[in-house]
């Protein structure tokens, strides 16, 4: 009998202390995992304006403090235009370019259409309740002044065509109240009238005089303006002159209204 063939066996191998084998390639396409990172991170990973830093805790400070003033720069200009809106008005009245005069029978008449303005900012209107008229003589004239009074409220009359003599003396209202605001300035024609009162009457030289306005609750206002009657002879019966600023008349009184025609 023949003799039996043995296989070899080969001795086990031991693995203790090794390392483990290479782990089989990942198929393609499938990226390999990337480990977590447990390294504690260090002082230069912070950013510098993380709460965790002294930078970023300065700029949180500056922060809070931009924030903080720009509340108070609010709260400021809002108190500011609280208080120009709800002040009193300021009225101020504007002289006109041209100014009528008309004298006759002993009466003399100015009219005149001043413009009632706001210089403020104001919300609040301002009333005006009475205008007068003051007229100071010339000097080396001596005599008084008419005595003038706001008569009526007057406007043009449409239908005159004459334009050395035009008609304004149409009646509109009598003297009434005038509103002002902001956004309305108000322009009329005003007569004032000495209504045979007696005094004296406009004669040649240089008049000064002012325009006083009473107002609602506020105090009077002011506006001066001259007129220059010295080439002149005493006012006509009857007739209306027309004067005009000396800017385009050539006043020797700067700041005069002169005779135009």
């Amino acid at each position: 009998m023949p003799p039996t063939k043995r296989r070899a066996v080969k001795p086990a191998v031991s693995t203790v202390g090794k390392p483990d084998a290479t782990p089989a390639e990942e198929p393609a396409g499938k990226a390999a995992a990337t480990p977590p990172d447990d390294r504690p991170e260090t002082a230069q990973q912070h950013s510098p304006t993380s709460p965790g830093s002294s930078a970023g805790r300065r700029f949180e400070i500056l922060t809070n403090w931009i924030t903080a003033l720009a509340a108070v720069a609010a709260l400021v200009l809002s108190v500011v235009t609280y208080m120009q809106v709800n002040q009193l008005p300021a009225l101020d009245l504007v002289v006109p370019k041209v100014m009528r005069v008309s004298q006759g029978q002993g009466q003399t008449e100015v009219y005149v259409q001043p413009t009632f303005t706001l210089t403020n900012k104001s919300e609040a209107p301002a009333v005006v309740t009475d205008v007068r008229v003051r007229l100071e003589p010339p000097a080396d004239a001596g005599g008084t002044a008419p005595n003038l009074v706001w008569w009526e409220i007057s406007e043009f009359d449409p239908s005159d065509k004459d334009p050395l003599v035009p008609a304004v003396n149409r009646f509109k209202s009598d003297p009434t109240p005038i509103t002002v605001t902001r956004d309305r300035p108000e322009s009329l024609m005003l007569r004032f009238s000495s209504l045979r009162q007696g005094g004296g009457s406009l004669t040649t030289g240089v008049w000064r005089g002012e325009f006083v306005i009473s107002q609602d609750d506020a105090p009077d206002v002011t506006a001066d303006f001259c007129i220059d009657l010295s080439n002149m002879a005493a006012l006509s019966d009857g007739l209306l002159h027309v004067y005009m600023n000396a800017d385009s008349t050539g006043s020797a009184h700067s700041g005069c209204h002169t005779l135009l025609y």
